[in-house]
């Protein structure tokens, strides 16, 4: 992590970068989040292939209707300065919303949290189980696994401490986030 900013492609090539990119949308896992990580990292390079690469990354995933996520590695790089100190049943999730504002496209977060595995939760929410003010059954797009992953098995108490504090931290860094009770 470079000044808060989370980026785990930072030490791989534009080519491995690429590779990293196409099998993400070939496997059709996790693409938003590593389609944004892959672009933006390329968008940081000086080089004239790097500058290539990211622009046809970023042409093919908008033909896919897959927008990056500008703020995804800030958003990283705030829950990743959360640490767990106990064990226990409970997980932090955190879920990518999309198109809230009527007139707008754009991206913002849920965070929760659950004694269910992240993808039980997800599938909960969506089927509108316990969707409490529906946000993530009416615009949950995906989980977000690389910004809470390190915040898996801890106590309860730990866990709706951590969902309120990452969601006011995330708030602080404007950040559009929902739920984070």
């Amino acid at each position: 992590m470079i000044n808060g900013i989370y980026r785990p492609y930072k030490l791989k090539s534009a080519g491995i970068i690429f590779l990293i990119w196409r099998i993400s949308l070939y496997l059709n896992r996790n693409v938003i989040e590593t389609v944004s990580y892959c672009i933006l990292e390329t968008r940081r390079r000086r080089t004239n292939l790097a500058k290539s690469t990211s622009s046809r990354m970023e042409l093919e995933a908008l033909k896919q209707g897959i927008n990056v996520i500008p703020w995804l590695e800030q958003a990283a790089g705030v829950t990743h300065s959360f640490t767990s100190t106990t064990h226990g049943p409970c997980n932090v999730y955190i879920i990518l919303l999309r198109g809230i504002e009527p007139d707008k496209n754009e991206y913002a977060l849920y965070v929760g949290q659950s004694a269910r595995k992240p993808e039980e939760r997800f599938k909960q929410h969506k089927d509108g189980c316990k969707s409490g003010a529906g946000w993530v059954r009416d615009y949950g797009i995906c989980l977000l696994p690389t910004l809470y992953e390190h915040l898996m098995n801890i106590s309860r108490d730990e866990a709706e401490k951590l969902e309120q504090e990452i969601a006011e931290t995330l708030k602080s860094a404007e950040i559009k986030v929902y739920g984070g009770h």
